[in-house]
């Protein structure tokens, strides 16, 4: 072999080398290929099985259409106009309104541009109120919702389900207190001191009370009052009844312990509505005409009277309420043409509220006019459990994704996109547990998990805002002005950041010591787990969720 051969193949062996070298893999210590739902490593910490979130417990696709009646809204009798010159709110909701009552079936809106409005009677624009009706445009930037109304303090575009009410007490007014406590490690069987007048099938809140001394378990004394927040809970289908040893199999696991020294216990809920979805459309609002963006548009504007802030105080484009297993797909806002500034909602896009099993795919929700305090210009906010957020954007909000009160748990953010956010993505106030945050990309922003002392009422302070949740192969493209990470994560137990990649890569973890305000200290250690910063791209599996949930379909669901 000549010396030139020679030269050129170790010049080969290098760059192969060098090649199968930069694509090693690597796995989370917390995730080994025999990893089971509970496992636990010598110090206690565990990944939650987060498959379950979404539309039928993400083992069934999204329906196209729905069997049954189908109305198309510019056909008669409805005649809905569809060139955005007559008001189209009436005929579309009567057309909901027949296919509901026919026991369901899609409502289809043809190309073009519906003007929607609010009269002082209604609090939404149109409501999907029943089980198994679809609404569905002809496509984003085809069929286009417009809403005219710009004074909407507390009001709605478009509700699936129920407007008012929550899941806060029993459907019947029976309680089923438990006989034994159900530890912090997720189970799907608990036992209840009678299972009398429970049924597979039913639809039940688990639940139990931030009592005194939960509250001093957490540190939150000066934060949180007994009788001001309710506790955590969980939202489930019963799948088998035991008579003889007194238990019920839930459909998913626990997020976290529930105690009966905290009251724990079940109930039946009842949900208004299931199977129900929105579909390929664009939905945008008239913008408020401000006189003075700094009095409109002030922070504090929303208690003012005749202020923009005041009169788009707390509205949403849509909101999920009391719904199970619904959908909305490929929706996304869009800035009207009477629009002068770039402005798609007046204040909140997506609201999930008291839900359970909500998918939400392929959605956008940008530019809201008002981002001030009390609850504005969000992108999403969360407080429902075991949701999906599959590859959707939050662009020029003022929180992109936001979870709320510790009945938002179990659900997954995967591969969405938080851009140019006021003040970040985030867990926002009382304890939202167990959460999944699985391949977030973060341009000019990032996402925190740390104590908030805020909130403004005494005993309502948001205090500790989450435990359990994983941020799993986060991507940073460009830190948020002022800030050097894209994840703040300092949570009440152990949180984990595993995986992150980009030009933005770093996070901060260092615990909380003492908090603003005069709240005193509150000791979030343990440091949150952290592995993988700058080594996202060769994290396997890329995603948690698309794993766990490959998982559980081999095993049979």
């Amino acid at each position: 072999m000549t010396k030139r051969l020679l030269i050129c193949l170790l010049i080969v062996v290098t760059v192969f080398s060098g090649v199968f070298a930069s694509a090693e893999t690597w796995r989370s210590e917390l995730y080994p290929t025999y990893w089971a739902s509970g496992l636990q490593d010598s110090v206690g910490r565990f990944l939650h099985d987060f498959s379950y979130a979404g539309y039928k417990t993400g083992l069934t696709e999204l329906p196209e259409t729905i069997e049954g009646k189908y109305i198309d809204v510019t056909q008669e009798p409805y005649f809905a106009d569809n060139t955005g010159t007559q008001d189209a709110t009436d005929a579309i909701q009567a057309a909901i309104d027949a296919v509901g009552q026919a026991g369901g079936g899609t409502v289809y809106m043809p190309a073009g541009t519906y003007k929607l409005s609010l009269r002082e009677e209604r609090e939404c624009a149109l409501l999907v109120g029943y089980s198994n009706v679809l609404l569905k445009g002809a496509g984003v930037g085809e069929t286009k919702l417009y809403c005219d109304t710009y004074k909407m303090r507390e009001v709605q575009i478009i509700v699936v389900g129920q407007r008012r009410g929550s899941w806060d007490t029993p459907a019947d007014g029976t309680v089923y207190p438990f006989s034994k406590d159900v530890p912090e490690t997720p189970v799907n069987k608990i036992f209840l001191q009678s299972v009398s007048g429970l049924n597979v099938g039913d639809w039940v809140a688990v639940t139990s009370d931030w009592t005194e001394a939960y509250i001093k378990e957490m540190g939150m004394q000066s934060m949180w009052a007994e009788s001001d927040i309710y506790g955590p809970r969980i939202y489930r289908k019963i799948t088998a009844v035991d008579t003889q040893n007194g238990s019920v199999t839930l459909d998913a696991p626990t997020r976290c312990a529930m105690l009966m020294r905290d009251n724990a216990r079940l109930y039946k809920i009842n949900p208004s509505v299931s199977g129900s979805g929105l579909a390929d459309f664009s939905i945008g609002n008239r913008e408020y005409p401000i006189k003075s963006a700094a009095t409109d548009l002030d922070a504090y504007a929303y208690q003012t009277k005749g202020t923009a802030g005041y009169n788009v105080h707390a509205s949403d484009v849509i909101r999920f309420s009391l719904c199970v297993d619904s959908w909305m797909q490929n929706v996304s806002t869009y800035r009207p043409e009477c629009n002068d500034r770039d402005v798609h909602m007046l204040s909140n896009g997506l609201e999930i509220m008291h839900c359970r099993g909500i998918t939400v795919r392929n959605c956008s929700f940008s530019n809201a006019q008002y981002q001030g305090a009390g609850g504005n210009g969000y992108g999403y906010i969360i407080s429902a459990g075991d949701c999906l957020l599959d590859t959707c954007s939050a662009i020029s909000t003022r929180h992109g994704f936001s979870f709320k009160y510790a009945w938002s748990n179990g659900n997954v953010l995967y591969n969405c996109l938080s851009r140019g956010s006021w003040g970040g993505s985030d867990f926002h106030m009382m304890l939202s547990m167990a959460n999944l945050v699985d391949n977030l990309t973060l341009d000019k922003d990032f996402i925190e998990a740390v104590v908030r002392p805020y909130g403004g009422a005494a005993g309502r302070i948001h205090g500790h805002t989450t435990t359990q949740t994983v941020f799993w192969n986060t991507h940073g493209e460009s830190y948020f002005d002022g800030k050097r990470y894209i994840i703040d994560s300092r949570q009440y137990g152990w949180g984990y950041i595993i995986g992150t990649d980009g030009k933005a890569d770093k996070v901060n973890t260092l615990p909380t010591a003492e908090t603003e305000g005069g709240y005193g200290k509150v000791d979030t250690s343990p440091e949150d787990h952290v592995e993988g910063v700058g080594k996202g791209d060769t994290l396997d599996p890329q995603s948690l969720y698309q794993d766990q949930l490959r998982r559980r379909k081999f095993s049979g669901g």
